[in-house]
């Protein structure tokens, strides 16, 4: 009986650790200035003046729903957090825009070749005036004081502005690296300019 009560008891912790990570919220805050986040209570956020790009990640592990408290200096904002997932909060004064990025399926190592590198510039042209968007295509047009959720996926990985993408990723297994780019307007502009000299050469 004693064998079959911690058997049992093991089941029942495998299932609320798995029923647990399902409830998983992660945040990644892209912000212009400082970001100070209480460590007592990763909901209150406070975000200093500045220019200079920030990230910072905040999770919660609950099925109830999270409020993000944000002091900014124009102000208090609320971002209310119901799902699971994976979100984006942009505290930038400028636009991001950016989505998914198909790096192929299979074992060993997944390359952008010359045809996604057109796609990059065709979509970032559309981006920045808003266009293509859409959850099919898994691409966003955040403006700024937005929360977005970008996937059921906690471990997705994102890249924000002025953080350089891997031209290439290694895999273990079949499954296609989730993988998301953002950049500023301004920056997509800068980036659209470069790509297209580069596919002259």
């Amino acid at each position: 009986m004693k064998k079959i009560f911690s058997v049992a008891a093991i089941v029942a912790l495998a299932f609320l650790v798995s029923c647990s990570g399902n409830n998983t919220k992660k945040v990644l805050i892209m912000s212009s200035g400082k970001l100070n986040i209480d460590p007592k209570n990763q909901s209150n956020i406070k975000q200093e003046p500045g220019t200079q790009h920030n990230e910072a990640f905040v999770t919660f592990n609950t099925k109830d729903k999270v409020l993000l408290n944000v002091e900014t200096p124009t102000g208090k904002k609320t971002f209310d957090i119901e799902a699971p997932g994976f979100y984006l909060l942009n505290l930038k004064v400028d636009t991001l825009v950016g989505g998914f990025k198909n790096f192929g399926v299979g074992p060993g190592e997944t390359k952008i070749t010359q045809e996604q590198l057109h796609e990059m510039i065709d979509s970032l042209n559309q981006l920045i005036v808003g266009q293509g968007v859409s959850e099919a295509k898994r691409n966003f047009f955040i403006v700024p004081d937005k929360l977005q959720k970008l996937s059921d996926n906690i471990n997705s990985q994102v890249f924000g502005p002025y953080n350089q993408m891997p031209s290439s990723f290694s895999t273990t297994d079949d499954k296609v690296p989730e993988v998301y780019k953002f950049y500023t307007v301004p920056d997509a502009r800068e980036i659209i300019t470069s790509k297209v000299e580069l596919l002259k050469q």
